[in-house]
């Protein structure tokens, strides 16, 4: 596999969601034509694994190959059913104090990228995902009426220390911002609260 390849398919796991094709050749700081034809490269290194490069429109996605979708829908039973992980309830707190809030925020705060935990808790029904606002390829996240209704509160403002806690984040992501260590999209969105 080329390298350009294996860059390609390391940015695709690490998104966990899609990517145009534009998205993927300016990360992984190449032409979208040479992008295009790693992807080529890739969609045929992947065919006989367990993972397979999904197409949509000009969009990119690395997913579960269909031939193992009985082992993985096991293996999510075995999720929904376990006991929330700490880095579950880390990522929930997250939700809860920053909402909405982008990934890219979740993983900045937490420092790991947090898609399989975004998507486990979305399964459970503890978090719902929309559009963002600004860019429509990405989502922001925020706490379901479920997981208000299972913590007893009518809103993330009864939570204890609520304020405070939100302020505290915020004020991290603009000092980290100002440091040039991330871009906060929620001001330029106006999603602020």
């Amino acid at each position: 596999m080329t390298d350009l390849a294996v860059r390609i398919e390391a940015i695709l796991f690490h998104s966990g969601e899609s990517l145009s094709l534009s998205q993927i050749a300016h990360i992984a700081e190449s032409g979208e034509e040479e992008a295009h034809t790693a992807l080529v490269h890739l969609e045929e290194t992947l065919k006989n694994r367990g993972i397979r490069l999904v197409r949509h429109d000009r969009a990119f996605q690395l997913a579960v190959a269909p031939e193992q979708s009985g082992t993985i829908t096991r293996l999510a039973k075995e999720e929904l059913e376990a006991k929330l992980t700490r880095a579950a309830v880390e990522t929930l707190a997250v939700i809860m104090y920053r909402n909405p809030v982008s990934k890219s925020e979740i993983d900045y705060i937490r420092g790991v990228n947090s898609a399989m935990i975004l998507r486990n808790l979305m399964m459970r029904g503890l978090m719902d995902r929309e559009p963002h606002p600004v860019d429509r390829r990405a989502f922001i996240y925020k706490p379901s009426l479920d997981l208000l209704r299972f913590l007893g509160v009518a809103n993330q403002e009864e939570l204890p220390d609520y304020t405070q806690t939100r302020k505290l984040l915020g004020d991290f992501l603009k000092q980290q911002e100002g440091e040039g260590q991330v871009v906060e999209d929620k001001e330029q969105a106006g999603t602020h609260q």
